[in-house]
């Protein structure tokens, strides 16, 4: 698993649909993760359904300024848009983080 903390910079929830969370100031918790690759990212894009991906977080402490942990698969898999787009199929927990 790869973990990492990140500030929301803005969100869409759609109660059907999912959450779209678009994520600044990301760093890599793991040390195997080399910063210089997060390093160009400004922001990432994390779309995540509420039916596909168990999540065990209360969904109304995603705001706006909230930073968060983020822990993936081992290799998260994004896309080459810009911003890039991270496939929720690599997220498994989403936690806010205390302070």
């Amino acid at each position: 698993m790869k973990q990492f903390t990140a500030v929301i910079s803005d969100l869409a929830q759609d109660s059907k649909q999912g959450v779209r969370i678009t994520l600044k100031e990301i760093k890599a918790i793991n040390e195997d993760i080399d910063q210089s690759v997060l390093a160009h990212l400004n922001e990432v894009v994390l779309i995540i359904s509420k039916e596909k991906v168990d999540l065990p977080f209360d969904w109304s402490e995603l705001k706006k300024g909230v930073s968060i942990r983020l822990v993936t698969e081992d290799q998260p898999i994004m896309t080459r848009s810009i911003p890039p787009q991270l496939l929720a199929s690599c997220v498994i927990r989403v936690e806010k983080i205390k302070g």
